[in-house]
């Protein structure tokens, strides 16, 4: 028998509303090339940092300063990042505290189906 998670990823106590920031491109104008403002959205799903070392106590709660796993349903659809030779690397983000000036950003680094769910791994975007 196999383990299923995919009823764990939709119990409402122990997921949380998670912020995806996702860009969508460009365009040109003139000569110009013009990114395309990116658009937000809101995932439920259930995160948790890779290691202890890697959570940081603050006053508003804990917080994950490196690498992050998430779990969710396989059914949303995630960019990861690319290894392009111009540097133009687009990946969706996850956004915590959007908004607000301690915002933390993640970039998706890959996604892979595990035991019933999609399991994606994240890792923080700018210094810490």
């Amino acid at each position: 028998m196999a383990i299923d998670l995919s009823e764990v990823v939709n119990d409402p106590d122990l997921i949380q509303d998670i912020t995806i920031e996702r860009t969508t491109g460009g365009h040109f104008e003139k000569s110009a090339y013009v990114t395309n403002a990116p658009t937000r959205f809101t995932i439920q799903a259930i995160f948790d940092p890779d290691k202890i070392k890697e959570v940081m106590p603050t006053p508003e709660g804990s917080r994950a300063t490196g690498h992050i796993t998430v779990l969710l349903d396989r059914s949303i659809s995630l960019f990861t990042t690319h290894d392009r030779a111009d540097g133009n690397d687009i990946a969706d983000k996850i956004i915590f505290d959007p908004g607000k000036p301690y915002e933390v950003a993640f970039r998706i680094i890959s996604t892979n189906e595990s035991y019933g769910v999609q399991v994606v791994d994240a890792e923080r975007v700018g210094a810490i």
